[in-house]
C-alpha cells in the first residue's frame, strides 16, 4: 500500500477472494525484483565477511579437474564446493553456484558473462573388430541403426543445431542403452555391447586398449564456456577463481579435454 501511495495508483485488484496483480502491477513486478536483488547485493557488499569468502561454489558439464587441482595448489586456504546439478544455468541464476562451465553455444541473458574456455567435438567410440574400427571418419547416417550406449537423461548434446543434424541423419532418440556413470559406457563398448558418442578432442584419441574414437561427418563441435553472473556480489574466492581460470586457460596449450562428459 505504501508503494501504491508513492506511485499514485493501485498495483493489485482486491476482491473478497484475495488480490492479484493488475496491469500496472505486472509492469512494476520486474522492477521490484531488480530492486530486491540490488538491496540484497548491497547488504552482501556491506557484510562481505559473512558470505563464505573462502568458498568457490561451482559445477561443470565438462572435465575441469586439472583446473581445480592447480587452483587449490595456488590458493590452499580456499575451499572448492562442487555441486552435481542438472539445470546448470538455472542454478546459476538462482545464486546456488558462483561459476558454471556450460556447453551451450549461446548465453541469452545479459547478466551472465560467458568466457570461451575450450572446444570439444562429438566423436564415435568404437571397439576393435567392428566394421567401422579402421575408418578415418564416419557419417552419422551410418550409425543411426547401431546400438548406442550413453548416460541416463542424456541426448546426444544440448544443442538445437545438433538435434536437427541427428534427426536429419535418421536418429529418433538418444542412446539405446543407458548406464549409471561414464566409466560404464567405456566398459560396455569394450565388451562389444554397442558403440558410444563421446565428447573430446579429435587429436587425443582413446587411451583404452581395443577402443578408438573416430570423427563424425559432418564435424560436430561446440564451445565450453565459463559462466558467471555480473549482477551479484561474488565472494573473494569466486573472483580469484575466475581470474585464475582465465590466466590458466591462456597458459594451457593442450588442455586435457573430457573424454566423456562427467
Amino acid at each position: 500500500q505504501t508503494i501504491e501511495e508513492e506511485f499514485g495508483m493501485p498495483l493489485f485488484d482486491r476482491t473478497r477472494r484475495g488480490f492479484a496483480l493488475n496491469d500496472a502491477g505486472k509492469v512494476f513486478l520486474p522492477y521490484a525484483k531488480k530492486i530486491v536483488a540490488q538491496q540484497e547485493q548491497c547488504y552482501k557488499a556491506l557484510h562481505k565477511g559473512d558470505f563464505h569468502e573462502n568458498i568457490v561454489r561451482l559445477t561443470a558439464e565438462a572435465k575441469i579437474i586439472d583446473l581445480i587441482i592447480d587452483f587449490c595448489k595456488a590458493y590452499p586456504d580456499y575451499t572448492i564446493d562442487y555441486h552435481q546439478l542438472d539445470a546448470l544455468e538455472t542454478e546459476l541464476h538462482a545464486g546456488n553456484v558462483d561459476v558454471v562451465f556450460l556447453s551451450k553455444s549461446k548465453i541469452l541473458t545479459e547478466d551472465i558473462i560467458a568466457v570461451p574456455f575450450y572446444r570439444e567435438s562429438v566423436l564415435l567410440l568404437v571397439y576393435e573388430g567392428h566394421p567401422l574400427y579402421d575408418r578415418e571418419s564416419v557419417a552419422l547416417s551410418e550409425i543411426c541403426d547401431e546400438t548406442l550406449i550413453g548416460l541416463p537423461k542424456e541426448a546426444f548434446i544440448d544443442n538445437k543445431d545438433f538435434d536437427t543434424i541427428f534427426r536429419d541423419a535418421g536418429f529418433a532418440s538418444g542412446p539405446n542403452i543407458t548406464v549409471p556413470v561414464a566409466s560404464d559406457v567405456i566398459r560396455m563398448v569394450r565388451e562389444k555391447m554397442g558403440l558410444a558418442l563421446v565428447h573430446g578432442s579429435e587429436e587425443e584419441g582413446s587411451d583404452v586398449p581395443g577402443l578408438r574414437t573416430i570423427p563424425l561427418r559432418p564435424k560436430l563441435e561446440y564451445d565450453v564456456n565459463m559462466c558467471y553472473r555480473t549482477d551479484v556480489c561474488l565472494s573473494r574466492a569466486a573472483m580469484d577463481f575466475i581470474e585464475f581460470a582465465k590466466k590458466w586457460r591462456i597458459r594451457q596449450k593442450n588442455v586435457e579435454l573430457s573424454f566423456l562428459r562427467n
